[in-house]
């Protein structure tokens, strides 16, 4: 598997995780909240690894995204985690963003 497919397929797991719940719903959950949040970080460990190997500047976008939520999630006590926030990243930015490097890879 390559970078980008692990990329595509921890963002397509976010997306499933999370469709059609509201913030509310995924706090109560928290078994579905953690795969959520490990699947972001699998995403971001993915894309540092592509935008690195690719010899892609800092700040890269969607690589950069990516890493900088991944980053968020793996460094914030499981209390910091601000889980409104998580909920808009994966339920608005987690399909864009999975749009946007599906069509890039072809």
């Amino acid at each position: 598997m390559t970078y980008v497919e692990a990329v595509i397929a921890a963002l397509s797991s976010v997306v499933a995780l999370t469709d059609g719940l509201t913030a509310d719903q995924l706090a109560a959950d928290d078994m579905r909240l953690r795969a959520v949040e490990r699947y972001w970080v699998l995403a971001g460990n993915a894309a540092k690894a592509h935008a690195h190997a690719a010899g892609l500047s800092a700040g890269a976008e969607p690589w950069s995204s990516l890493a900088g939520i991944r980053d968020a999630l793996a460094h914030h006590r499981i209390d910091e985690v601000d889980i409104a926030l998580l909920h808009h990243a994966a339920s608005a930015e987690g399909p864009a963003l999975l749009t946007e490097i599906a069509s890039a890879q072809g």
